[in-house]
């Protein structure tokens, strides 16, 4: 993850804060991925196949995310961008 990070930071430089809230951000976002697929499934009729496999591989990740030390990461995010 730190390798697309820098990939990013050199194209579109981040700032100090913006790194100090990347972890939590990716990890809020992937929460929200796994609430709007929950929508998805409940309010479709017939929902895509995909949906049910997309919604356990995002919690896999949250779950995984969750478990990381989010100051290491965010150290780790900073190292990646030289800060």
């Amino acid at each position: 993850m730190a390798a697309a990070i820098n990939g990013y930071h050199q194209a579109y430089p981040l700032s100090e804060v913006e790194l100090a809230l990347l972890y939590d951000l990716i990890l809020a976002r992937l929460v929200q991925t796994v609430l709007l697929t929950d929508f998805r499934l409940e309010e479709t009729l017939n929902p895509p196949a995909f949906l049910t496999g997309l919604r356990a591989e995002t919690m896999e990740t949250v779950e995984m995310i969750m478990g990381l030390d989010g100051a290491a990461v965010t150290r780790a995010f900073h190292s990646a961008c030289r800060q």
